[in-house]
C-alpha cells in the first residue's frame, strides 16, 4: 500500500507539471497574408497590445529561438476570405508549428487598416489566459543567443517634455524607414537632416507612449558610427549615453551612478 501511495503522488506531481499553461507568445513583425511590410497595417502592435489587456505576456519574436521555445506560443494571423468584411483568424502555434488555438474575428471598416485591426481585437476577445501545455517535456530547445534587455535607468526628474518635441502628427499610414527591434522596443530610425537621427517608438501605446513618439535623439559624436543619445522614458524622464548604429544593430549603453543599462535592438 505504501508503494501504491508513492506512485500516485509520483503521478499527480507529473499530472500537475504536465497542466502548466504556456509562458508568453511570440509576435511576428510580419505576416504573409498581408505583404512584405514591417507590423503590417500595425497588426502586430495591435497583437500586443490586445494580449496585454488580457494581461498575457506578448513579446517580438527575434530570428533567434528562445530558450524556453516549446514552451511558448507563435501568432499566425490569416486572411479570411469575405467580399463585405474584412475577416482575419488569429492562430496560436507550438514549436511543432501545431494550431493550439484559433478564432476568427470581423471588423467593419472597410479601410484595411481599420477594419483588420478591429478583425484581430474581434478574434482575440475571448482570449483570457493561454492553453495549457502538452508538449512532450523532452523535446529539444534550442539556445538563447538573443541580447538581453534590462530596464531603463531613471534620473531625475526632467523639465516637461512638450508635445511638439516627442512626437509628430500620426500617419497611419506611416511605414518604418529604418526599422530596429528587439523584445520589447519596435523603432524607427530617422535621419533627421541635420546629422542628428531620431528614434520613433512604433508600439509606443503598449509601453506607454504615443504613436509614432521620439523617444531618444541621436547626436553625432566624432567617432564612426557613435552617437551621444538622450531617451525619454514613457513618464517624461530622459537618460543620456552613447549609442553605436550599424546597418545591421543599434546598441544604447545609458549610464547613472556607475550602472549601466544596454538596450540592444537588431535591424529588420
Amino acid at each position: 500500500m505504501k508503494y501504491l501511495i508513492l506512485f500516485a503522488i509520483l503521478l499527480m506531481g507529473i499530472s500537475v507539471n504536465a497542466q502548466q499553461p504556456y509562458k508568453y507568445v511570440l509576435i511576428p513583425t510580419h505576416f504573409d497574408d498581408f505583404g512584405n511590410d514591417i507590423n503590417p497595417y500595425g497588426l502586430s502592435s495591435v497583437v500586443q497590445a490586445e494580449l496585454d489587456k488580457q494581461s498575457i505576456k506578448g513579446i517580438f519574436a527575434t530570428n533567434q529561438m528562445p530558450e524556453d521555445y516549446c514552451e511558448t506560443l507563435t501568432v499566425n494571423l490569416v486572411k479570411a476570405s469575405s467580399l463585405l468584411r474584412n475577416k482575419v483568424k488569429v492562430e496560436l502555434k507550438d514549436c511543432m508549428s501545431k494550431v493550439i488555438w484559433s478564432n476568427e474575428g470581423t471588423g467593419r471598416s472597410k479601410d484595411y487598416r481599420e477594419g483588420f485591426g478591429e478583425a484581430v481585437v474581434d478574434a482575440l476577445k475571448d482570449l483570457t489566459e493561454l492553453p495549457v501545455n502538452t508538449t512532450i517535456s523532452g523535446l529539444p530547445q534550442k539556445a538563447n543567443t538573443a541580447p538581453r534587455v534590462t530596464a531603463l535607468v531613471k534620473t531625475e526628474k526632467a523639465p516637461a517634455v512638450t508635445q511638439t518635441q516627442t512626437e509628430r502628427e500620426v500617419d497611419e499610414n506611416y511605414k518604418p524607414v529604418s526599422p530596429y527591434y528587439n523584445g520589447t522596443y519596435l523603432v524607427d530610425v530617422v535621419d533627421t537632416g541635420n546629422s542628428k537621427k531620431e528614434l520613433l517608438i512604433l508600439n509606443g501605446e503598449v509601453l506607454g507612449y504615443k504613436k509614432q513618439q521620439r523617444i531618444a535623439t541621436l547626436t553625432p559624436s566624432g567617432l564612426e558610427d557613435v552617437f551621444t543619445i538622450t531617451w525619454i522614458n514613457s513618464d517624461g524622464e530622459s537618460v543620456n549615453g552613447v549609442a553605436k548604429l550599424t546597418a545591421a544593430k543599434l546598441e544604447i549603453s545609458l549610464s547613472k551612478d556607475g550602472q549601466e543599462e544596454v538596450i540592444v535592438l537588431q535591424k529588420l
